[in-house]
């Protein structure tokens, strides 16, 4: 299945106006290739995701609806009363694994996975998604050394580099790339990998 990307991040304008309320569409518009590329051309059906960067929930909302995942005329009512969908994703929502809101949760809440999924013997692996200034949270960085400690390989980091912060590494191995398409080789490396997706905040739209 194919889509245009311009098609989702015009979807993700119109619904996010509608709903109302303040949205932030710049942080959607710079996640929403990572997170289409790996509901795409990642993910298998033994995989979770994780969106700690929970405030950039549209762009997951658009592309589960675009894969079917969400039922028909759901993203619509975003931010109504009664709706299932909010401004962060939240529990019973097809698709999303993890309930986040506050930055720092997500990535903790990735490695119990992962770690769970070792000792049950599950496959699959577990994508998480960060964003670069989530990544100075101090729950962070004890989830990565945790990780490290309990050699993770089923766990999959992902950092959207926005350049809103600048981010401290701890020293462990890290893939970077400027084009996306390179997250292809992420399934294959099957040491602990922390990838740093390079993008742009507000991207497809010259505004923001």
């Amino acid at each position: 299945m194919t889509t245009d990307l311009n098609a989702l991040r015009r979807r993700i304008l119109e619904v996010g106006y509608a709903s109302g309320e303040p949205q932030h569409y710049a942080s959607a518009l710079s996640i929403l290739e990572t997170v289409w590329t790996l509901y795409d051309k990642i993910m298998g059906p033994d995989d979770l995701f994780v969106l700690s960067k929970a405030h950039g929930c549209m762009a997951l909302y658009a592309v589960l609806e675009a894969k079917g995942i969400l039922p028909p005329g759901e993203f619509e009512m975003m931010g109504k009363r009664g709706a299932r969908l909010g401004g962060h994703p939240g529990p019973g929502v097809p698709g999303v694994t993890f309930a986040c809101g506050s930055l720092g949760h997500g990535l903790p809440a990735a490695v119990g996975l992962a770690h769970a999924k070792k000792i049950n013997r599950e496959r699959g692996l577990v994508f998480v998604l960060v964003g670069d200034g989530e990544m100075q949270e101090g729950s962070c960085w004890e989830a990565v050394r945790l990780a490290r400690d309990l050699s993770l390989e089923n766990l999959r980091v992902i950092v959207d580099q926005n350049d809103s912060h600048n981010t401290l590494w701890l020293g462990y191995e890290t893939g970077a790339t400027d084009a996306l398409s390179d997250l292809s080789g992420i399934r294959e490396d099957h040491r602990y990998l922390i990838h740093v997706a390079d993008t742009v905040k507000g991207h497809g739209i010259a505004a923001m």
